[in-house]
Order: C-alpha cells, then sequence, then structure tokens
C-alpha cells in the first residue's frame, strides 16, 4: 500500500540574519520545506508506491490542500482535526497511487 516514508533529517542550525534579511530566511525555510517533500515523494516513485510524473506539481498539490485549511477548519466544526487528517491522507493518497 501507499504511504510516505519519514526520514530523519538533521538540522543544521544556522543564524536566520546572516545576509540581514528576514525574507532570505523565509525563502530559505520554503526551499528547505519543498526539499523535504520532493525526498519523500521521490522516495514513494522510486518504490513503486507513487504513480507521479511531475513531482513537482505533486508536491504544490500537497502543499496547497494542506494550506487551504485554515481557511475553512473549524474547531466547533462536524469533524476533529485527527479526523481531516485521515480524510485528507486517504484522499492525496488516492490520487498519488
Amino acid at each position: 500500500p501507499c504511504h510516505f516514508h519519514f526520514r530523519y533529517i538533521k538540522l543544521t542550525f544556522f543564524d536566520p540574519f546572516i545576509n540581514n534579511s528576514v525574507e532570505n530566511f523565509s525563502i530559505m525555510l520554503t526551499d528547505f520545506k519543498n526539499w523535504i517533500f520532493d525526498r519523500i515523494i521521490n522516495e514513494g516513485i522510486e518504490k513503486g508506491e507513487f504513480n507521479i510524473t511531475e513531482m513537482k506539481m505533486a508536491r504544490m498539490m500537497i502543499l496547497g490542500a494542506m494550506n487551504w485549511i485554515q481557511q475553512w477548519y473549524s474547531p466547533d466544526g462536524s469533524r476533529t482535526k485527527e479526523e481531516i487528517s485521515e480524510i485528507y491522507c486517504e484522499y492525496l493518497l488516492k490520487i498519488f497511487c
């Protein structure tokens, strides 16, 4: 079955203001996040668990879906965070497998 494989990633801590720019720090964090997702997706492709030809598009779909939750989620809604997480994982995996 399809599932994500997470590996331990050693973080190297650095001074975010080396380039005197919060924007540069934000860009570095975004690049690092993209790298992590690309590694996970690529591992699934290499193991034959994901049927993906456009890794960048797959990453953007996942991140877009995750980022949109904050627009509509309400703690007082009919689903818990855990239920929403399970549904999202189930549907995304069906798309990619």
